[in-house]
């Protein structure tokens, strides 16, 4: 059995590896042609001001006059709850670094829309809370010039989303005491929504951590008026996951780029948040399967990778079956390795696996081990990869 094909299911929450998923315009959907045909499943971008669509197909790119196209309808997106790639509780998102609590009325729901990382919807009226996040282009610095440049930019972005959009207002504002540019009073049209479904709109952008954040609330033109008042709360509803958190279940440290959660019932932690040495560790529940997470020196992982193996191979000489390789994990580079070795002053032969990789500034190194000689094995490497 090649043990080393196997995942390791860690998430690496990190600015580093946000930036390979970034949202971009282009969108997977269905495109319907007044002509009657139908793309399904292709990915397309609105282009030019709204007057031209660009469809990937399977035989190659084209560009239509948007004049010639019916509708578009987005597929729903390939995400987890929250948004986060690696798995976690709906309204958490680690890579993005925020959170959602639902306010009075509402109820958080997984993402239908395209772009969208985290997603809300009211639970009587016709109305939606999404948020979108991207890397940032350009610092702001909060001046008129700015704001009409931005009210431009903002408004063809918006247009390329929806099938109609009436500009809004670019003006600045405070989310939290801290500024921020509020598109205010706009309405949009939905793609695959019946014409003429006009729905108001509002948005709050900002930037942090490298990113701009965009808060949008649309409601049904008939709901609007019952729920203009109830914005402010439902803006606020969003905030960012703490620097260091720690509970039975899970351990997160965006300093430092990565958050775990404990994968399986029975398994227990142990952390030093204010010690950087010690690495982090998981064990099952009979101590047989070993777990380490380490903030460890330099600058390349593929070299770290080596030089350790190398250091192992000089304190024994039973290692084998040594395999290195360079991987992806959720848009973020690695390099994985696995190997066949004993634990000092042990017995039995091990499986040792893991991957290293640069998240926010730092090295990770996530190590996993469990006794090969054991009759549960399998069921120990189903563990350890869960």
């Amino acid at each position: 059995m090649n043990r080393f094909r196997t995942t390791l299911a860690f998430g690496l929450a990190a600015s580093a590896c946000l930036v390979g998923v970034a949202l971009a315009d282009k969108v997977k959907g269905k495109v319907v042609m007044r002509d009657g045909r139908v793309f399904e499943d292709v990915e397309y971008e609105i282009r030019e001001n709204g007057r031209k669509l660009w469809v990937k197909r399977k035989y190659g790119e084209v560009t239509y006059d948007m004049a010639l196209v019916k509708d578009m309808v987005a597929a729903k997106p390939d995400v987890t709850e929250g948004g986060d790639d690696s798995g976690g509780v709906l309204g958490q998102d680690w890579r993005a670094r925020f959170r959602l609590e639902a306010p009075e009325g509402w109820k958080l729901v997984k993402p239908d829309l395209p772009l969208v990382r985290a997603q809300m919807r009211h639970k009587e009226r016709d109305a939606v809370f999404t948020v979108r996040v991207r890397p940032v282009k350009k610092a702001w610095t909060f001046d008129k010039e700015e704001a009409r440049s931005l009210n431009s930019e903002f408004g063809d972005e918006l247009g390329r989303m929806y099938r109609r959009f009436s500009q809004a207002r670019t003006v600045e504002s405070t989310l939290y005491g801290a500024p921020v540019y509020r598109l205010d009073k706009g309405s949009v049209e939905n793609y695959g929504a019946p014409d003429r479904a006009r729905r108001r709109f509002w948005e709050v952008r900002f930037q942090r951590f490298g990113f701009e954040y965009a808060l949008s609330i649309s409601v049904a033109d008939e709901d609007a008026g019952a729920l203009e008042s109830e914005l402010e709360p439902v803006f606020r509803s969003f905030s960012f996951m703490p620097a260091l958190e720690s509970d039975e279940q899970s351990y997160s440290d965006l300093a430092r780029g990565f958050a775990l959660s404990v994968p399986v019932e029975g398994w227990t932690k142990k952390t030093w948040p204010f010690d950087d040495a010690r690495p982090i560790e998981l064990r099952n529940n009979d101590g047989r399967v070993l777990l380490e997470v380490e903030v460890a020196a330099g600058r390349d992982p593929e070299e770290l990778v080596r030089s350790r193996i190398n250091q192992r191979r000089r304190r024994s000489t039973r290692i084998r079956n040594v395999e290195v390789k360079a991987d992806r994990l959720n848009g973020a580079e690695i390099v994985r390795f696995g190997f066949q070795d004993f634990r000092e002053g042990d017995t039995k032969l091990r499986y040792f696996s893991g991957f290293a990789a640069r998240a926010s500034g730092h090295m990770l190194v996530f190590t996993g081990d469990f006794p090969l000689s054991d009759t549960d094995s399998d069921r120990l490497r189903r563990e350890l990869n869960a």
